[in-house]
């Protein structure tokens, strides 16, 4: 298994049962500890914060949750599922608007799982849309993972738990 590279992102797909977001959370953390989380998609849709959870620092703006500086115990709540789409972020940013790719059955960006000129262009969407958000890492957990980061060492990590 490859770290594949796309400018300057070093990412990973793999097989959803093999890894996914519950992996982070129980076996690599420190990846999301005391960054700023973004939820483009929870479950397919959008997360939207309760009213405690907005007390304990959630916001919701453009169809995405954020949490500033993440910690240990948000991520033990219920914040994620199956289709879920997070960006992370070290600088605290908003963004108006991403697709949820998730939702599109088999997304890949892996060039042997592009079968037809949608995916392809969807994939180049998806590339533009992380290029113009720069993110410090992506985290895409539908009928494929696929994880990104600007740190090779992030993903060498997460190749080492599902071997």
């Amino acid at each position: 298994m490859d770290v594949k590279k796309t400018q300057e992102y070093y990412w990973i797909e793999l097989d959803s049962e093999t890894c996914n977001i519950g992996t982070i959370v129980q076996k690599a953390p420190e990846l999301l500890l005391n960054k700023n989380l973004i939820i483009v998609s929870f479950d397919g849709g959008s997360f939207v914060p309760t009213n405690e959870e907005l007390s304990r620092g959630w916001v919701f703006e453009n169809e995405m949750a954020y949490f500033d500086n993440i910690n240990i115990e948000e991520l033990n709540e219920a914040i994620f599922d199956v289709y879920d789409q997070w960006l992370v972020t070290t600088s605290n940013i908003r963004i108006n608007k991403m697709d949820s790719y998730v939702n599109y059955s088999g997304f890949s960006l892996l060039s042997e799982n592009i079968q037809d000129s949608l995916f392809e262009n969807l994939t180049s969407k998806f590339w533009n849309e992380i290029h113009e958000i720069n993110p410090d890492q992506f985290i895409l957990n539908g009928d494929k993972f696929i994880y990104g980061s600007l740190q090779k060492n992030d993903v060498e990590k997460l190749i080492s738990f599902s071997n």
